[in-house]
């Protein structure tokens, strides 16, 4: 058959569809369920993703960036505790940043 010519599909009036599932989705060494899905997508409406991101700073001003290199391991480790927290990487590693900020201030007192 030539690739340009198209083949013609027809379907009785009302076909039987099964649903037939070919290929498992792992995401993030666990196979993704469609209840699974369900929590992912929840979990990002809670989070309240902006691209860009809001501010951080009471006064609205743009907050600072910070960018930073780490091992595979620490990597996951914070990925796997950020996911059981259902927050971001960034929002949990901020968290131990401020927690870790606070300790500091409260030992100068």
């Amino acid at each position: 058959m030539n690739t340009r010519e198209r083949r013609r599909f027809e379907l009785s009036a009302s076909p039987e569809v099964e649903f037939v599932e070919t290929e498992e989705v792992i995401y993030r060494g666990v196979p993704l369920t469609d209840e699974r899905v369900e929590q992912i997508v929840e979990d990002v409406r809670r989070a309240n993703l902006i691209p860009g991101g809001k501010s951080l700073n009471r006064d609205g001003s743009h907050s600072r960036r910070l960018s930073l290199r780490v091992q595979d391991e620490l990597f996951q480790a914070l990925e796997h505790a950020a996911d059981e927290s259902h927050v971001s990487v960034s929002k949990f590693t901020r968290a131990v940043l401020e927690e870790w900020a606070e300790r500091r201030r409260a030992a100068s007192r």
